[in-house]
């Protein structure tokens, strides 16, 4: 169901001059790259270049548009597609994994005509984006994976090499391997540049507010990417974002209203804003802070601010924002938790239970009268989705608010 009244509880933050390098977001480590047996045999289910698995795009020299450009080259759905501008098919990529890694297959998938799949795609590897080493040259006959001599690597640099038309397409970027250490995901806390607007966000433990442009952003971390929900007049949606290493660059897949794959959008890229004379715009730092509207108002809301552990605990610090939020609700409201990320309905539902359970044990312990709340355990019980690709599942599983009338 639609609900166009899905608006965004968002704080505005304005942003110094001269930001201090990110911090490290607080939320527990997620376990190394251990992606729960998915329920589909989708080819980018085990990729680590992901953006559900928090690959993030570092640079690119040129794509067609923001609809086809290299975020949609990890996106890992697959209708989508990086396209590179007509009459150019010579580009280079650089992106970068959750954490460092050990890869041993490379590869592309195309879902794209033949004439359009580069004639051979060069991957380069590095730990610093700075001293870089190729590790392999692809000559692709459509969609191609090949084993490599493994390699270990925090960046992947991708150059693809004339195409048979004049323009170079490919659906999916391949790196399968796993990780060597925990994700990281640098704090977005501060002022940004995305797709040429003026953004600015705050984030409090996992919980993501903030504006790009006039539009406005409401989400969370899961210690491995942002999840967030978007607004800007009278339409809305869903993101999944992602963060370089060293805190400077954001890209997010974006769907317009619900995630599914014939909503995807225009992607977000975006650069830090720099101090002043280093040609980027500033945000005036005594800019006025617009007043957060309250949780009352909403229809839904996606509970992206609370954060888990491998166990399906809420970890209270991280989450301490969005509890503070629901405790200081007047009303009655339901707390409906989804799941798709496991391979049965069965195992959606139980985690869903288990998450639930400790969230009402949480807001218990902050005195929260649980008799106006209703505890919803759907697991994958929602019959108007398909969550097919590890982007939608990410996105649908999720513990919702929801008040009567929706």
């Amino acid at each position: 169901m639609r609900i166009r009244a899905a608006a965004l509880v968002c704080l505005a933050l304005a942003c110094n001059r001269a930001p201090e390098p990110p911090a490290t977001a607080t939320v527990a480590d997620p376990p190394l790259h251990a992606a729960p047996a998915p329920p589909s045999a989708n080819v980018d289910d085990d990729n680590l270049l992901n953006i559900a698995y928090g690959a993030a795009l570092v640079s690119r020299t040129a794509e067609n548009t923001l609809e086809g450009s290299a975020v949609h080259g990890i996106d890992g759905i697959g209708p989508t597609n990086w396209a590179s501008p007509p009459g150019d098919p010579n580009q280079t990529l650089v992106y970068s994994f959750a954490a460092p890694s050990r890869v041993e297959q490379l590869g592309i998938w195309t879902g794209t005509p033949e004439a359009n799949v580069p004639d051979a795609v060069r991957f380069e590897a590095s730990m610093d984006a700075k001293s870089w080493r190729e590790v392999h040259v692809l000559v692709p006959t459509g969609s191609t994976t090949a084993n490599v001599t493994p390699f270990e690597a925090r960046y992947l640099r991708i150059t693809t090499r004339d195409a048979k038309d004049y323009q170079a397409t490919v659906g999916s970027f391949q790196a399968i391997g796993r990780e060597l250490a925990p994700p990281s995901f640098p704090s977005l806390e501060g002022c940004w540049t995305i797709n040429f607007e003026q953004a600015r966000f705050t984030q409090r433990g996992a919980r993501i507010t903030g504006t790009i442009g006039d539009t406005l952003v409401d989400g969370g971390t899961d210690g491995r990417v942002a999840r967030l929900m978007w607004k800007r007049g009278a339409t809305w949606g869903y993101a999944v974002a992602t963060v370089t290493p060293d805190g400077r660059n954001l890209s997010a897949t974006t769907f317009h209203e619900e995630p599914r794959v014939q909503y995807v959008g225009a992607a977000w890229i975006g650069s830090r804003c720099e101090p002043s004379g280093a040609g980027r715009p500033e945000v005036d730092a005594q800019a006025e802070r617009p007043e957060s509207p309250t949780l009352d108002a909403l229809k839904r809301h996606a509970l992206f601010g609370l954060a888990f552990d491998p166990n399906d605990q809420l970890l209270i610090e991280p989450s301490a924002a969005t509890l503070d939020e629901l405790a200081a609700l007047k009303t009655r409201f339901r707390l409906v938790a989804h799941e798709f990320a496991y391979a049965t309905p069965e195992e959606n539902k139980r985690r869903a239970d288990a998450r639930l359970a400790s969230l009402r044990a949480a807001l218990l312990a902050r005195g929260v009268d649980l008799a106006r709340i209703e505890f919803v355990a759907s697991g994958s019980q929602r019959p108007d989705t398909e969550a097919a690709y590890a982007v939608e599942r990410l996105l649908w599983s999720r513990i919702d608010l929801e008040f009567s009338g929706t």
